[in-house]
């Protein structure tokens, strides 16, 4: 409506004045709507985002932090079962019985052998790629997260799983698992 209709551009406009915003940041804020996604504006009370389809107004500092850190996860160590907060959500992870079918594991969970240990838990970068399950192709995390239809100020949110012998990317947690991933039935013995 803001790329088609002066009145909905000059309601906008209003709207963020009457919010405290200037009349150069509303400009700015109007001057998402034909901008690229991710470009942000920020203002008084927060700041908006040019997503796909939209814009959004977040107030990023009430996220929570984007990168706690790397989280390395062994086998052998005594610190194996924890949880870490993110912008996407809380991960946990803890010492669990092989799965007795591996063919209908979702996407919200990812079983690591032990042999595969350690692992790393990490923030994604930018030019992460992993071997979608099923394909032989790589493909971006970034265009993973984009396909997964999430917003532009979650993505700094998102984590991997790499496994640190080969840096292989296993799993973008809720997402995509990684054929590197892929379980067999000599594994599970």
């Amino acid at each position: 409506a803001l790329q088609r209709n002066p009145l909905a551009r000059e309601a906008l406009r209003r709207a963020l004045g009457e919010r405290g915003w200037s009349h150069a940041q509303a400009s700015q804020v109007l001057g998402l709507a034909e901008g690229q996604v991710g470009a942000k504006v920020h203002g008084p009370q927060g700041t908006v985002v040019r997503e796909r389809d939209h814009l959004e107004h977040v107030n990023l500092e009430v996220l929570p932090p984007s990168s706690p850190g790397h989280i390395l996860i062994d086998a052998q160590s005594d610190t194996n079962s924890a949880a870490s907060g993110t912008a996407m959500g809380t991960l946990s992870w803890s010492p669990q019985p092989a799965p007795v079918d591996v063919s209908n594991l979702s996407l919200e969970a990812c079983w690591i052998p032990s042999s595969w240990c350690p692992v790393l838990l990490r923030p994604w970068q930018d030019g992460d790629r992993i071997q979608p399950l099923g394909m032989e192709g790589h493909s971006l995390v970034s265009d993973v997260l984009t396909q997964s239809k999430v917003p532009n100020h979650l993505r700094q949110g998102a984590w991997v799983l790499e496994r640190t012998s080969d840096a292989s990317v296993l799993w973008v947690p809720g997402h995509k698992l990684s054929e590197q991933a892929r379980l067999h039935l000599d594994q599970l013995a």
